[in-house]
Parts: C-alpha cells; structure tokens; sequence
C-alpha cells in the first residue's frame, strides 16, 4: 500500500465521519435556533426543505430529532418549548416536508392525556395546520373535534382552557 493510497482512505473516512457529525450538528443547531426565536420557523422550514430535497436524509434527521425534542419538552411539562417545536412542526407540514399523520399521532397522544396544558397544546396544533390536516383526513380531524367537544363538559378543566375550545368551534 502507498502512502498516497493510505492518505486518500484516511481523508476519505475523516470526510464521511466529520459529513455525519456535521449532519447531527446542523440538525441541532436549526431545532435549537427555532426553539429560540419561534418567530422565523417559517424561515427556518423553509431552510429544512430546501435541505430535505437536496440530502433527504439529512431532513429525515432533522424530523427525527425534533419530534424527539417535542417529545422531551412535553414529557417535562415545558408548555414554552412544546408550543415552538409543535409550530416547526406544523410549517414543515407547510413545506411538505412531514406528513400530517405524523401530527395527528400527536394530536392523539396530547388528548390522552386530558390535562390542560395537552389540551392548549392541542389546539395550539389544530389552529396551527387544521387546513393541511382536514383535507387527507377529515374523519380523523372530526374524531379530535369530537373529543374536544366531550372535554367541553369536563369539571377537570380549567376555565381557561374550556374558553380556548370554545373559541377553536367558534372560528
């Protein structure tokens, strides 16, 4: 083996390793940069798209790693960050990016729960992309209003909460 053989495989390998770490770099530093300044997610999805149809592994990531982080915030109750990562979300449905029966798992998942942060993040959701969702799936949609409408009558919610369904069948 020549040395000039040994460099190139060497450079080669690092390459590969420095593409996959910068992969998992990126992808936290876009989630991260979104979480921080909600108010260019629509910036910030487009970015995810473009980068999704040039390497779409690298959007795979970025999805992965985001569902992963709403998943982290909402099972500590974090309202702030669950709201923006649910809004990253619902762009990126925009920028056809994700699938919306991505979103309706969550929506199932956060009306399990019933409690009233799950609820507002919910409708959070549901005004976010109810268009995007409605028209693949209306059965689905109307079985979420469904549940929203028995929630309506629950003693367990807040005041609040029960305003902010009522303004959701209102619109």
């Amino acid at each position: 083996m020549s040395e000039h053989f040994v460099q190139k495989l060497f450079d080669h390998t690092l390459f590969q390793d420095n593409t996959i770490h910068g992969c998992g770099l990126l992808a936290r530093s876009l989630i991260q940069a979104q979480l921080v300044s909600p108010f260019y997610t629509p910036v910030y999805a487009t970015l995810v798209s473009v980068i999704n149809r040039k390497f779409p592994e690298i959007g795979e990531l970025i999805l992965q790693r985001l569902i992963i982080t709403f998943r982290h915030t909402y099972q500590r109750n974090d309202k702030t960050n669950s709201l923006s990562a649910i809004k990253f979300l619902s762009h990126l449905i925009d920028q056809n990016v994700l699938h919306d029966r991505i979103l309706l798992q969550i929506l199932i998942l956060l009306l399990e729960n019933k409690t009233n942060n799950s609820v507002q993040l919910a409708i959070k959701l549901i005004n976010e992309c109810e268009q995007q969702l409605s028209q693949p799936n209306p059965r689905e949609l109307d079985l979420i209003f469904t549940t929203l409408r028995n929630l309506l009558h629950e003693a367990s919610l807040a005041k609040h909460t029960q305003y902010i369904i009522e303004v959701l069948f209102a619109e």
